[in-house]
């Protein structure tokens, strides 16, 4: 089965989004981690590359296995109520049926040694993000993702 994986902005369009497509290959978690990279660096936001790369992974990668293509993302920053960037707000949307988020977190008390298989990217999405969640709308499970930029200075 190919996947595509879409890079897309929504409407309205956020105070800074990163939109692109990317090819439908075997590298397209490697594509989407470049593009959040390359979006953090053109909006100043270096400081916060590695953990966004690293939910944009878990993200795509679990759309990618569990839901059905297309696969789009969209990165972008969230300017805060005194016009500054206040986090980076990341969605990962797919047509799957998408999932009980009570019931995967269920599973993370019940594992006896926290590591079965399945659960771990979102439990990496969730240690790594301010909050996250997922929500179905207009046939597409979306999954999001908000990290913080208190720590990251010179944005945009």
């Amino acid at each position: 089965m190919k996947t595509t994986l879409t890079i897309t902005r929504t409407s309205p369009p956020p105070e800074a989004t990163g939109a692109r497509r990317l090819p439908p290959t075997a590298e397209v978690a490697r594509a989407a981690r470049a593009h959040v990279a390359e979006r953090l660096s053109e909006w100043r936001a270096p400081g916060l590359i590695d953990e966004a790369t690293l939910v944009t992974s878990e993200l795509v990668t679990n759309g990618v296995r569990h839901g059905h293509a297309p696969v789009c993302l969209d990165v972008h920053l969230v300017r805060g109520e005194r016009g500054e960037p206040d986090r980076l707000r990341i969605e990962v949307w797919d047509g799957g049926p998408g999932f009980d988020l009570d019931v995967v977190r269920e599973r993370w008390t019940s594992d006896d040694d926290g590591l079965a298989e399945g659960g771990r990217g979102l439990r990496l999405t969730d240690a790594l993000s301010e909050n996250w969640g997922n929500y179905v709308k207009n046939g597409r499970h979306v999954v999001w993702a908000c990290l913080s930029l208190t720590d990251v200075t010179d944005v945009m």
